[in-house]
């Protein structure tokens, strides 16, 4: 036999390989393998990428993006194979399809820094998607002659930069970054990755930060004071709960004022801090957190800042959704818990009940023997309160709290917000050393001279302590609620760090809105069919803007996306309404108002503007445009069933069924089936329906009747009739958790 016999044998062989049960069977491990892996990333794999390191996250990543790669250049292969096979496709069609795909995605080395770490799953996958590769790469060079791989772009041989870069462009794109070029940003462990990659060596330099400088130097300050420049300092104590548990009555009753009465619905909307003393003159700073679910960043803010937390829970409820997640951030925070049981006053009352629920929460009550202080308390009578205070004291003398007199103030952003005739004014707690009128401050992304200092009571001051909450102006820029503050010697040290820490958090934007995964490439192509509910929001304080912007964003739905515009303090203004027409938002405000003019503008133009007092009806406010959204679920409601005794034959109107109802009602104009031996052969509508000679609006069970099926006349006497209608329900939405 002829070499050329030979080859020609031996391809009519593979082709006939390759269009046998076997490439079937090759089809079917391949597709399945695209499902699984899908699932997987989507489910199993999401939850998993959150608990690895930075490193391990950033190889996950990276394997992620050339796991989906490999295997969208498999199907591909698969599909095209199976067209030709089909004969959908020409052998020419195909082959120039071909040449569009590559199969040549390589995976990350086992020795990569971060491998071993991967979920074992996860490594499994790209372990299979490696060996389905290499058998079609083995299987169309057969078919082909050739490896399907695009061309590298060309490089010049007298231009070995120029093939670094390219190199280089190629492992950016498989690391998910698309697009790179010298100015891009990447952080360090993306540097270290890459470095593995390439097998070099790689140098990192640390340049001191300004702002590490700063709290170096005010650091080594504080550490030259000897022991005997400390003073005891009053423990910061946050009351946290479940909404309407009596936190803010408690805390009301405690400072001797109603502060409930000018809160809308008696829920506190902002984080606010008192000074108050005990009976025996012991100093307490209180921390009140808000008390409903939206506020849960605000809560944990309020944790986190403290020293002691008091957990209230009602006797009458007891143990509620927020207690658990105030439970949760008060351990998070690793400061001592004291439970104040309320509403002891009421008839329902059952303390005991409260001690057993908190107890399988590993709080154990002290004469359980245990080590949890459970007070109970009538915030409404004020019975018990004195000894919580003097319990909270004593919890804080264990804890040997000290600071600094004198010297700058450090401390916390506990709110921010514009006021009406002051301008930008952030609330702080001081931690440490004393604020002072005229003293400059950088807090947050903001800094300026301190122009006046109230205490939590309105009063003016000249200077605050430690554990001292107040209320400051001066600031350039309003902080984040959170934010640490610190008193720094000039205006230009304190304008560096400011200028510093804004451009540091540009970069961070700019390396997430350069890191392109397979979860966002996916969510990106479902969310171009959902519906967008676009909104502005406006709210008094910038805690508020920033929990419901969050809340917003963690509404998740699979058709429905509400998209927040923009989310800022101060009143509704012209570009506030200016951009929501352009956009076809919502004005959401709350705690805000809009002037006349303002509002007669956005009438002009169309825009709604909708006023809120009360976070959560503000939530479910956007959850309802949501829902209004959801195209509604289409169920059928059988009305009857009708059998065809005699078929008349009509040149006017084309065959008329003789029927007898069998059961229910049939109505004139209803939709219907026409079933035949059990199956469907015709869906439409019926067209005139008689009773005895005149026309009829509907025939009940029993009763004989003539009908006609609008655009089909094939009736045969047996068939059935069956009517029914459709109903729309209007959907609730399901949101997905985020």
């Amino acid at each position: 036999m002829s070499e050329v016999s030979k080859r020609s044998n031996t391809i009519n062989f593979i082709e006939r390989k390759a269009s046998s049960a076997a490439f079937r069977k090759l089809y079917a491990d391949g597709m399945g393998l695209v499902e699984e892996t899908a699932a997987y990333l989507d489910g199993e794999g999401r939850t998993e990428a959150k608990k690895l390191s930075r490193i391990s996250a950033t190889l996950y990543a990276a394997e992620s993006m050339r796991l989906t790669t490999r295997l969208m250049q498999i199907a591909s292969w698969l599909l095209l194979q199976r067209a030709l096979n089909s004969g959908e496709m020409s052998r020419e069609q195909m082959m120039s399809e071909k040449k569009k795909i590559r199969l040549d995605t390589s995976s990350a080395k086992v020795s990569t820094n971060g491998w071993e770490e991967l979920p074992e799953a996860f490594r499994l996958l790209v372990k299979r998607s490696l060996r389905l590769q290499a058998y079609v790469q083995r299987l169309d060079q057969d078919l082909f002659g050739e490896l399907v791989a695009a061309p590298m772009p060309a490089m010049s041989n007298d231009n070995p930069v120029g093939s670094q870069i390219e190199l280089l462009r190629t492992a950016f794109k498989l690391l998910g970054f698309g697009q790179v070029n010298i100015n891009s940003l990447i952080d360090e462990e993306t540097a270290e990755l890459l470095a593995n990659e390439f097998e070099v060596e790689l140098e990192v330099t640390q340049e001191v930060a300004a702002e590490e400088a700063l709290i170096q130097d005010l650091s080594a300050a504080r550490d030259a004071v000897e022991d005997e420049h400390l003073i005891v300092r009053a423990p910061a104590v946050a009351f946290l709960g479940h909404v309407d548990h009596g936190k803010t009555t408690l805390i009301d009753t405690i400072r001797a004022s109603r502060i409930a009465g000018g809160e809308s619905g008696g829920i506190t909307q902002h984080i606010g801090a008192y000074r108050v003393e005990t009976q025996q003159g012991h100093p307490l700073c209180i921390v009140d957190t808000p008390g409903h679910a939206a506020f849960t960043a605000m809560r944990a803010r309020g944790a986190t800042a403290v020293d002691i937390c008091v957990l209230v829970v009602a006797a009458d409820d007891g143990v509620m959704p927020q207690t658990r997640e105030a439970l949760q951030h008060a351990k998070a925070a690793g400061v001592p818990i004291v439970v104040a049981i309320n509403k002891i006053d009421r008839p329902e009352a059952n303390p005991e009940k409260v001690r057993n629920e908190l107890s399988g929460m590993d709080l154990i009550p002290e004469d359980w023997g245990g080590d949890t202080a459970m007070l109970e308390v009538s915030a409404l009578e004020g019975t018990g309160v004195e000894e919580l205070l003097e319990r909270v004291f004593l919890e804080s003398e264990v804890l040997e709290l000290n600071a600094h007199e004198d010297g700058p103030a450090s401390g916390v952003v506990l709110e921010a917000e514009i006021q009406q005739g002051k301008g930008k004014v952030a609330h702080l707690l001081v931690q440490d050393g004393s604020l002072e009128r005229g003293d400059v401050i950088l807090a947050g992304e903001g800094y300026g001279r301190v122009r006046s200092i109230h205490d939590d009571r309105g009063k003016v001051i000249k200077a605050a302590g430690p554990s001292m909450p107040v209320e400051v102006t001066g600031l350039n820029e309003l902080p984040t609620v959170g934010d640490k503050f610190y008193v720094v010697d000039t205006l230009d040290k304190a304008q560096e760090v400011a200028v510093e820490r804004s451009r540091k958090l540009r970069q961070m934007n700019q390396i997430e809105r350069q890191s392109v995964n397979k979860e966002n490439l996916f969510e990106a192509v479902a969310e171009s069919n959902k519906t967008v509910i676009t909104l502005v929001i406006k709210t008094d304080v910038q805690g508020s803007a920033e929990v419901i912007r969050q809340q917003i964003q963690s509404m998740l739905h699979d058709e429905v996306e509400a998209k927040v515009l923009l989310a800022s303090v101060g009143q509704v203004v012209d570009s506030d309404v200016d951009l929501a027409a352009t956009s076809g938002a919502k004005v959401l405000a709350f705690h805000v108002s809009a002037a006349a003019k303002v509002r007669q503008a956005a009438e002009r133009q169309g825009v709604e503007i909708h006023n809120f007092n009360v976070i959560y009806e503000l939530l479910d406010y956007v959850k309802g445009l949501m829902e209004g959204e959801l195209a509604p679920e289409v169920s059928e409601s059988v009305t009857g069933h009708a059998e065809i005794k005699r078929v008349f034959k009509s040149s006017k109107i084309g065959n008329i069924a003789g029927c007898m109802v069998l059961d229910g009602t049939i109505t004139r104009d209803s939709k219907c089936r026409l079933l035949r031996d059990g199956t469907v052969v015709f869906t439409g509508v019926l067209g005139s329906l008689r009773r005895e000679a005149d026309d009829a609006k509907e025939v009940r069970e029993g009763f004989e009747c003539g009908m006609t099926v609008k655009g089909y006349n094939n009736i045969e006497p047996g068939d059935i009739i069956e009517t029914f209608k459709t109903v729309e329900t209007a959907r609730s939405l399901e949101l997905k958790e985020g």
